[in-house]
């Protein structure tokens, strides 16, 4: 057995056990090792870090080895587990073929795609996989759920499910949503596929809850797997939870496939959660969702290497991956910027995203279009975490709030952006009393940026909503939470403002002038007096003349 038929072997029976073959860097472990090289010398030549390779790759490697091959497998001796893998094979290719005893079964249809799901740059995942094809195979779960923010991997992460898993069903049929079809529209794309299995004509004439009903005994009379990919485009825009006009049926769908008994399984991929999943999962229930967090520092950083050659530290890789939350789309978007104009140097774009430029277009984009799809409340809140600039309760989001019916939609508020992975829980300290809530690195910067520009605009037309209802600073924030305020916040909108109206005077005035039409009209409490009076003192204007009698002025610094 030479080198390259190691190599195969190893990839064979790895691809057998997990579905995937080895990434370069355990190929590279596994050649050097073959030729007896030290992980010192595998990391000379490599250009990896030897911590790297010797304490996370490296064992890794063996350890994948071991399940894949069924008996113990280390750096010292895994060359004659490989050799008795590549000795089976030969023997079964040399073992005449037997006509095959016909089986009782029906054989699985073929599995119908719909559109092809890359899985070629696939990294990490292993214990996402296993959860899930318990769910999916062991538990027999119904209706399974694989939440996440966008671009977190959703898609393909059910696609390698689904490739792992799909010789145990009769029928797998994957659609997409992304274009959201209606119910009918989807359901008459799937029947078909339904019926052929079970031998009967594909003729969909009847209504559609007849239809409906045929899909449901398919599900009884067949092991079948269906995928629903990006579910959420089927919601409409600003209002959590509610279908499209035509979609409304799909959450009978969800409803009956959870609640009625059957052998098949649905998986939705999506960055909401429809409101039937919700009150049919559970532990012991037929309906589950997963939570898809970002890759790990070792996943993340085997990402980055499918667009080329990068350098740095342990410690740059691991700081780089978590600033980003492990983002799979917005790593690999990151790679390229890296690559470009960093020539790979990890240091450097890691520096260059601290200063606070870590919301590149191509990510700005996928965070533009989940915002637009927030309700008013939630960009509420969303810009109240992202002034707070850290972890905050329930109870100091409610105090933060002008009107009273703000303060009753919070709590479905904070829930619907929990479940639309936009804002995550902090871990429970023993000096904070319930919940805390905050804004990963990317998402609070981008929530900055929109309600700067916010701000700006509002100031510019003289229309105030946003200085009304939000506190451009917390004056009785922390000192070094009130300093990020100032520099993230309020000197940016005063930048901007300043280049909108070319004469610091000409800015100034526009201030006072809205201070004074606050003042002609009926008293409201409310953030406007404070925060225009927070920006005429950054500005160092002469605040001599200003009246603010009658006015309420909050947070004013």
């Amino acid at each position: 057995m030479d080198l390259e038929q190691a190599l195969q072997v190893a990839n064979s029976v790895v691809f057998a056990k997990v579905g995937r073959r080895l990434s370069e860097l355990e190929s590279v472990i596994l050649l050097g090792a073959l030729q007896e090289q030290t992980y010192e010398q595998i990391a000379e030549e490599s250009g990896y870090s030897l911590s790297y390779i010797k304490r996370n790759v490296g064992p890794k490697l063996w350890s994948l080895l071991e399940r894949a091959c069924g008996e113990p497998v280390r750096k010292t001796n895994f060359r004659g587990a490989l050799e008795q893998q590549w000795r089976r094979s030969l023997v079964g290719a040399a073992q005449p073929q037997t006509p095959a005893v016909a089986r009782p079964i029906t054989q699985p249809e073929s599995p119908d795609w719909g559109s092809v799901i890359d899985t070629a740059t696939f990294c990490g995942r292993s214990e996402e996989l296993l959860c899930l094809r318990q769910w999916v195979l062991e538990e027999q779960c119904r209706l399974v759920l694989l939440l996440g923010i966008g671009g977190i991997g959703k898609s393909t992460l059910a696609a390698r499910l689904v490739q792992q898993v799909q010789s145990e069903f009769e029928v797998v049929v994957w659609r997409s949503l992304q274009n959201a079809p209606p119910f009918e529209e989807w359901l008459e794309s799937v029947l078909p596929v339904l019926l052929r299995a079970q031998g009967e004509d594909v003729a969909l004439a009847g209504s559609l809850d007849g239809k409906l009903l045929k899909l449901m005994e398919g599900l009884r009379s067949r092991r079948c797997l269906l995928i629903l990919d990006n579910v959420e485009t089927i919601f409409s825009a600003g209002q959590p939870a509610q279908y499209r006009v035509g979609c409304g049926e799909y959450g009978q769908l969800f409803k009956a496939v959870g609640e009625v008994l059957h052998q098949s399984c649905l998986l939705l991929t999506g960055r909401e959660k429809p409101r039937e999943v919700g009150l049919l999962e559970g532990k012991q229930r037929s309906a589950r969702t997963f939570l898809l967090k970002g890759l790990d520092s070792e996943a993340g950083r085997e990402l980055f290497l499918y667009k080329g050659s990068f350098s740095g530290t342990d410690t740059e890789w691991e700081q780089l991956v978590a600033y980003y939350s492990g983002n799979p789309l917005a790593l690999k978007l990151l790679a390229a910027t890296t690559q470009d104009l960093f020539s790979g140097n990890i240091a450097q774009i890691l520096n260059y995203v601290q200063q606070g430029s870590a919301v590149f277009e191509d990510i700005r984009d996928l965070l533009q279009h989940q915002f637009e799809r927030l309700s008013e409340v939630e960009q509420t809140m969303l810009f109240w975490l992202a002034i707070h600039r850290e972890s905050v309760s329930l109870f100091e989001l409610n105090e933060d709030l002008v009107t009273k019916a703000s303060q009753r939609r919070l709590p479905d508020a904070m829930q619907s952006l929990l479940r639309r992975c936009l804002i995550e829980k902090a871990a429970p300290t023993p000096l904070e009393a319930g919940e805390q809530f905050f804004l990963q690195p990317v998402v609070l910067e981008y929530a900055t940026d929109q309600f700067v520009q916010c701000i700006t605009e509002e100031i510019t037309g003289q229309t105030p909503g946003r200085l009304k209802t939000h506190a451009l600073l917390k004056a009785q924030a922390k000192d070094y939470v009130r300093e990020i305020q100032k520099r993230l916040i309020l000197e940016p909108i005063a930048e901007q403002l300043r280049l909108q109206f070319g004469h610091s005077q000409v800015l100034e005035q526009r201030l006072k002038t809205m201070l004074e039409q606050q003042q002609r009209q009926a008293p409201q409490p409310d953030y406007l007096a404070g925060n225009l009076l927070n920006l005429l003192v950054h500005l160092q204007s002469n605040l001599r003349g200003c009246n603010f009698s009658e006015l309420t002025v909050w947070q004013a610094d």
